[in-house]
């Protein structure tokens, strides 16, 4: 009885990189303002300060880029996206909030779309169809094993 085998390579696991969000700061906003990640992704922002004063990074739990960037300087900050829920981003040097320099960093569920009931029925008829011709097969070597009468 020959019996066809499916084998599966699993791909050793690796270090996840990191979603590179670069946001340029000037006077007196982030570009771009608003953001989006998904839940569970590991974040490293890119902040480019190509304003002609100095200016710093919060992102409300997660980053606090307190140091002053410098005009023509940049930072990194990195973390894991871990809660969903907006949070805002603002720079806390004197006035530039209230100037507009501020924002918000969104982290949201993946969104997963589950099995379709007719995709369910169609994988149990191929199931279906595959034992059936299975069967045959069997069937069909068993008669031919059998002695044949004289």
């Amino acid at each position: 009885m020959a019996l066809a085998m499916w084998s599966v390579m699993i791909a050793p696991a690796t270090q996840a990189q990191p979603i590179v969000l670069t946001i340029e700061l000037t006077e007196y906003r982030f570009s771009p303002d608003q953001l989006e990640v998904e839940l569970g992704e590991e974040i490293r922002i890119h902040l480019i300060n190509n304003g002609s004063e100095g200016h710093n990074f919060i992102l409300e739990t997660y980053a606090n880029y307190d140091p002053i960037i410098a005009p023509g300087r940049q930072a990194n900050v990195s973390f894991n996206a871990d809660t969903v829920g907006t949070y805002l981003m603002y720079c806390t040097v004197s006035g530039h909030r209230a100037l507009g320099m501020e924002g918000t960093f969104t982290i949201s569920r993946v969104q997963t779309n589950p099995p379709t009931p007719v995709v369910e029925v169609v994988g149990l008829i191929v199931v279906a169809v595959i034992a059936a011709v299975a069967v045959v097969v069997l069937l069909r070597r068993r008669r031919g094993s059998e002695p044949q009468p004289p």
